[in-house]
């Protein structure tokens, strides 16, 4: 009899699995050299979520996803003879593919997955977790939201809090009916938070500087944002204490920050350059904009962007056709857990295996050769091109401004001081709340190397710039990820 570790990879936004296999190698290295009697580590990456499919919505991708785990769970414990069986379950997402995988959970919790398998680890790498409102209320940022998500179809409305989820009307909070989507996975009595508290660790890594979608606050589910994350990308400024063996990647987030400041400006001059500084730092912003949409977006872009439309109009049909199918409803997910009743008459050993996967692991390979090279130069034109509009969005001359006007040479203040605090909303403010009343392990993480930290974080392919990245998947395979 083999007891199966089953450890579940899930990739983010117009992602595929190939964008994990630098994690899977070194997962499976690191099991290679353990011995265990009668347990092994199985590591799945997930592929029924992969290209345009990620903008189906977090919704549709998680039910997808909780299919493809159903089928891998039933294929391994297929042997009657043997006894062969899933006992244990660790699942890491990267990007969306942090939501997506809490969003699977909760369907996992309700159909009892969880009565004869223990979770183990949730792990996130650079999860929106909050979403991707971004904080402020100047008319870049408000125009902004606003306009983004169309772009995203349903995946978008979702991370901008945009989209609404009718809740049973035992819900405690306002506005039951025009609820998003990660709000209601925050709420503590909801499948998905249920699901998450069963894990016996939880642990995320959050970029701190140059990762601006999924900057510090969402990814790291906090309120402040100590890094300036949405605007800095230049942290020579802090004296930040590291982890040990993993300087200077992997920062000690129980640790104080401290920071030091230049000689704050004279009065005279600055109030004599302020204005126009603000004004030229605010036209060479989008002056990079618009450089940028010229510089990365090459002629066979415009094939690129008939092919999306056209993919749009796929997806309206492909995820209309997915709900039309009953046994994808998702309404039951949309309740008050009651911790004193039975939930549901289901059970796990009762549920068949998904007929639409039968064939989603021949269907894996196919996803990670096809289209690679060019979807991570897509990837990397799309990085650059917003990262420069997060910039001139954020450009009210935040660059050190903040930190130099004070009177000290030095300052050493606690991450969550209230000095760091970002205008959110009431509903990110909920998010922020509710899941912090988990216990997480948080790891700031600092890579200097490549502007592109969102894909170097997990080393998404090869490049010599994302050593940095490798440092953190060493801390991830050596000092986070446990078997029991």
């Amino acid at each position: 009899m083999v007891d199966y570790h089953l450890v579940v990879l899930v990739h983010g936004l117009w992602g595929n699995p190939s964008h994990l296999l630098y994690i899977e190698k070194q997962l499976e290295n690191h099991f290679n050299e353990q011995a265990l009697q009668h347990e092994q580590v199985i590591i799945y990456k997930t592929g029924s979520h992969s290209g345009f499919l990620t903008y189906d919505g977090i919704d549709v991708n998680g039910k997808r996803i909780a299919d493809e785990i159903l089928r891998e769970t039933v294929s391994l414990s297929n042997n009657t003879a043997s006894k062969d069986r899933v006992t244990k379950f660790l699942i890491i997402g990267y990007s969306l593919g942090g939501l997506i995988s809490r969003f699977a959970l909760g369907i996992l919790y309700f159909q009892k997955y969880f009565d004869n398998i223990e979770p183990i680890n949730f792990i996130s790498f650079c999860s929106p977790h909050v979403g991707v409102l971004a904080p402020g209320e100047n008319i870049s940022v408000k125009l902004f939201n606003k306009i983004v998500p169309h772009f995203l179809a349903h995946s978008g409305y979702q991370l901008f809090l945009k989209d609404s989820k009718i809740v049973s009307p035992s819900s405690k909070l306002p506005n039951v009916n025009d609820l998003p989507l990660l709000v209601w996975m925050a709420e503590t009595n909801s499948v998905f938070f249920k699901a998450l508290q069963k894990f016996k660790y939880r642990s995320l890594y959050a970029n701190i500087v140059n990762d601006k979608r999924t900057c510090w606050f969402t990814s790291a589910i906090e309120e402040a944002d100590p890094f300036n994350s949405m605007s800095n990308e230049n942290p020579s400024a802090y004296k930040l204490d590291y982890i040990k063996n993993y300087e200077p990647t992997v920062i000690d987030f129980s640790k104080p920050i401290c920071y030091e400041k230049a000689a704050p400006p004279t009065s005279d001059n600055f109030d004599q350059g302020s204005k126009f500084q603000k004004f030229l730092i605010r036209k060479f912003n989008w002056l990079k904009v618009l450089g940028n949409l010229l510089l990365f977006t090459p002629l066979w872009s415009i094939f690129f962007i008939g092919s999306s439309l056209f993919q749009r109009f796929k997806l309206n049909r492909r995820v209309n056709d997915f709900f039309k199918d009953g046994s994808n409803s998702l309404i039951y997910l949309y309740d008050f857990i009651n911790e004193d009743s039975n939930n549901t008459n289901n059970s796990f050993d009762d549920l068949e295996m998904p007929k639409n996967l039968l064939n989603s692991h021949d269907n894996n390979d196919y996803l990670e050769a096809l289209g690679k090279e060019i979807n991570n130069t897509i990837k990397d034109q799309t990085d650059t091109f917003v990262e420069s509009v997060y910039d001139a969005m954020n450009s009210e001359y935040t660059d050190g401004y903040s930190i130099h006007n004070r009177d000290t040479s030095k300052e050493i203040l606690k991450p969550n001081s209230d000095e760091f605090k970002l205008e959110l909303t009431p509903q990110q403010n909920f998010i922020i709340e509710k899941l912090n009343t988990l216990i997480w392990n948080k790891f700031p993480i600092l890579i200097r190397n490549t502007k592109a930290a969102h894909a170097a974080a997990i080393v998404r392919y090869q490049d010599d710039k994302f050593e940095e990245g490798k440092t953190v998947v060493n801390h991830l395979v050596n000092e986070v990820f446990q078997l029991s």
